[in-house]
């Protein structure tokens, strides 16, 4: 019997055949010669295109995610931010968050969570166009809340330096080990000796297993695409469980539109090697805690655990 393909309600014909075809036989069915995300290697992986954050549209539709206060995903819901905001300010000294550094800060919601805290500068930095244009309007106006729109990994901000830097939506995960450690030492950078770090990452290990392709019909849009299309998704573990990814097509109706195809890759940092990525860019690692699960569809094993770091003078 074939396969079934799930949530497809309103799907034309020929997408719900492209949907079986895919499930049945993998990425070639959709697009001929592309070879499966699970063959690839660790440094083949590394070369795959990022998300687009940096598009207008795509950074519009991933806003709108980040706004939805019925999941964590890509960002945060308000009552998170607090309880994560609540948990740094409780474990760091008295002063340490009047001025802070947020780079890949989203959306704003942070700097709002971070106003009864005392801060008296905060410096966000995101490249989503969408993303910084709600922050600008939501969070507060400059000097003492700022947002820039550009890459947080080439970000220079000045001769400014600050108490705390944040690094939140587990974004060192999004990051392979070189540019990782090459984040931790721009944040270090922009640092005040013995300021603090402090981040939620994913533990090594929480790619866990990974279920089979999945199919789903977006008569509205998604993250990926404006406009009714087939949402394929091949996921996939490399590198014995150190990256998690997913491939995604975009599949139209119209057999003239091409399809497009997106990649997300999650990387896992073990302890040992977290340790020595902070060491490496002048941090002294100062505790690893799970204080709650973020959101009830994930497990308890697979929620981030929030780090602090110091930074040595």
């Amino acid at each position: 019997m074939a396969p079934v393909p799930d949530r497809l309600d309103g799907a034309p014909a020929v997408l719900r055949r492209q949907a079986e075809e895919f499930l049945r036989h993998g990425v070639a069915a959709v697009s001929p010669g592309l070879r499966p995300l699970a063959g690839l290697d660790l440094t083949a992986a590394t070369r795959l295109a990022p998300l687009p954050y940096d598009d207008a549209g795509f950074s519009a539709r991933v806003l709108r995610l980040q706004l939805d206060q019925s999941t964590d995903q890509s960002s945060r819901r308000l009552s998170v931010i607090a309880r994560h905001v609540d948990w740094v300010a409780g474990r760091l000294p008295v002063g340490s968050l009047r001025r802070i550094f947020h780079p890949l800060c989203g959306p704003g919601l942070f700097a709002l969570a971070l106003r009864a805290q005392g801060v008296e500068r905060y410096l966000g930095v995101d490249v989503g166009p969408a993303v910084i244009a709600f922050a600008r309007r939501v969070a507060g106006q400059p000097p003492a809340v700022d947002f820039e729109e550009g890459d947080a990994q080439r970000y220079r901000p000045g001769r400014e330096s600050f108490s705390t830097c944040l690094l939140t939506y587990e974004a060192l995960n999004a990051f392979p080990p070189r540019r990782a450690r090459s984040l931790l030492a721009l944040v270090a950078a922009t640092m005040q000796p013995g300021g603090w770090l402090a981040m939620d990452v994913r533990r090594a290990g929480d790619a866990g297993p990974v279920s089979g392709r999945r199919c789903s019909y977006h008569a509205g849009g998604s993250v990926f695409a404006a406009g009714p299309h087939l949402l394929l998704d091949e996921p996939t573990v490399l590198g014995r469980g150190a990256v998690s990814g997913h491939r995604f097509l975009v599949v139209r109706s119209e057999p003239a539109v091409p399809v497009t195809m997106f990649h997300s890759l999650v990387w896992y940092y073990p302890p040992a090697t977290l340790e020595r990525l902070l060491d490496c860019a002048g941090f002294d690692l100062e505790a690893i805690e799970q204080p709650f699960v973020l959101d009830s569809d994930v497990p308890e094993a697979a929620a981030p655990v929030f780090v602090l770091a110091r930074r040595r003078s």
